[in-house]
């Protein structure tokens, strides 16, 4: 359970690979792993958790889903826009909500 947002996009398969090559240029991020429908990442700045390694899922299905598990506001933001700005790259304006 986590800090929901999502957008109410439907994304080819090649959104996910897109996203993916952005977030592994970011030095904020770390890749856990990564699959067509999922990344699941972890913020750097946390400290690492053994029994949950990631802070954030991202699940791209018939929308787009980001689950915070472990961040700060500031933190989420940052991700939400960095998503919104590659989304936008592709012709994918996306306005995410919370859940």
């Amino acid at each position: 359970m986590g800090i929901t947002y999502t957008a109410p996009v439907h994304p080819s398969p090649e959104v996910s690979t897109t996203v993916l090559e952005d977030l592994r240029q970011d030095d904020e991020y770390e890749i856990l792993s990564s699959s067509s429908g999922a990344i699941s990442l972890r913020l750097r700045a946390q400290p690492a958790r053994t029994k949950w390694p990631e802070d954030v899922e991202i699940h791209f299905g018939t929308a787009i889903h980001v689950v915070f598990h472990s961040a700060d506001r500031q933190s989420r933001t940052r991700l939400l826009d960095r998503l919104r700005s590659t989304l936008g790259r592709l012709g994918l304006p996306a306005t995410f909500s919370e859940d």
